[in-house]
């Protein structure tokens, strides 16, 4: 039976991550790069997960880092963008 994956506003999801089905990633947490989070695990708002399985390695909280979260995964799409627009002029 599938479940669901829930990704909350602001979450960073870290490149090669893998996400089962079933997790829950909290607002403005951040799963890092190659991190694969298993089935039924809740990442809570503003906690830093990374290894297999995830587990939470750093938990924050505070409004700052949140927004510094969410901008830093608004930077990561811009260049991410970037990169793709550079790649089609290349081609």
């Amino acid at each position: 039976i599938e479940q669901p994956v829930k990704i909350n506003d602001y979450a960073f999801i870290g490149p090669r991550a893998i996400i089962l089905p079933g997790a829950t990633i909290g607002k403005g947490a951040v799963v890092a790069a190659g991190a694969v989070v298993t089935r039924g695990t809740k990442i809570p708002e503003g906690s830093v997960a990374a290894g297999n399985p995830a587990e939470i390695i750093r938990h924050e909280t505070s409004p700052e880092r949140i927004r510094e979260a969410r901008d830093g995964a608004r930077l990561y799409r811009e260049l991410a963008a970037s990169y793709r627009e550079s790649m089609k002029r290349l081609s």
